[in-house]
């Protein structure tokens, strides 16, 4: 865990150190980016780190020392000629806190990876493949149950997701998106042993990936152009993934919803309010009281630290 935390970090520091070299160079950047969407290509991102600490000594209303640190690297690369189309986007974030009884815990822990290409059928429809990847680098734990943090129930490729799908995209503008595929395979990993034998995400007992075939549905929609002078400053990005499998209770469908709100104060000063829900009728999730069943999955982060749009 040490060894995938560290290298994490560094890679995260190392993309803001990039940033920050952006910066110094803005001119330049803002010739770069004329001439790629020349080129038919175009790039860009954010980067955001935020970090809190509290720290108390002898202090008369209590409290305890803590810090948190929550990174997050969204950049995407899109390429338009004539009929071609091509979209990539990478997403990374991790985030944790620590504090002395609680010890090292993660609130933050992403790889999404998605590769869409098109070719143009007739007005804004795209004959369309895309191939998505996710997965976590960390270990996780359920510390409701296992306060101790001593068995994880996830961790680096324990769950992975990957999805290849065939169908058609529409596209009227940039801002949004409708993939609809009816074409699609779905393939679930659970490379850690230990997972694997308990059957963990929905693989058998023993299993370390599970196959399903279905339909797949993916619509995205992002505003960061608002007319209205006070939402000048507001980027909205909400994406919708749905996936069916024919061979196994269709009616049983997959959700991952994720949405961005972010707000830039300054320069360099932001503030996101980022949410993620998660539905998988292959997902069994154990309660207070030990009790599996599939439940819905929710997480929420709000930030307020260093950001860069590039």
């Amino acid at each position: 865990m040490k060894a995938k935390f560290f290298f994490l970090t560094t890679a995260l520091f190392f993309v803001n150190m990039l940033s920050a070299q952006v910066i110094e160079h803005e001119k330049l950047l803002r010739t770069d980016v004329s001439k790629a969407v020349e080129d038919g290509w175009r790039r860009g991102g954010v980067t955001n780190l935020n970090f809190s600490q509290v720290y108390f000594s002898n202090w008369a209303a209590g409290g305890e020392n803590s810090y948190s640190l929550n990174t997050l690297v969204n950049v995407f690369a899109s390429y338009r000629k004539d009929y071609f189309t091509w979209d990539n986007t990478l997403i990374m974030g991790y985030g944790f806190m620590r504090q002395p009884t609680l010890g090292f815990r993660k609130t933050d822990d992403r790889f999404d990876f998605t590769s869409r290409v098109g070719y143009r059928a007739f007005g804004d429809f795209f004959y369309a493949g895309l191939i998505n990847f996710r997965t976590q680098f960390d270990k996780g734990f359920n510390f409701a149950n296992d306060p101790q943090g001593l068995t994880p129930i996830s961790r680096f490729m324990a769950p992975a997701h990957l999805i290849a799908a065939l169908g058609i995209n529409y596209q009227p503008n940039d801002n949004f998106t409708f993939f609809f595929a009816p074409l699609t395979y779905r393939l679930t990993i659970v490379a850690d042993k230990t997972l694997s034998d308990q059957g963990a995400f929905g693989v058998e007992p023993g299993e370390r990936t599970r196959s399903e075939f279905g339909g797949y549905i993916r619509t995205a929609f992002t505003k960061n152009d608002f007319e209205a002078e006070w939402l000048r400053n507001v980027t909205f990005n909400t994406q919708l993934d749905l996936f069916s499998n024919y061979l196994e209770n269709p009616l049983h469908i997959t959700v991952n919803w994720r949405s961005l709100l972010a707000l830039r104060v300054n320069r360099f000063l932001s503030v996101n309010l980022s949410a993620n829900l998660i539905y998988d009728p292959n997902v069994l999730i154990a309660d207070a009281e030990g009790n599996m069943a599939t439940r819905i999955q929710f997480q929420q982060l709000l930030g307020v630290g260093f950001s860069y749009n590039f």
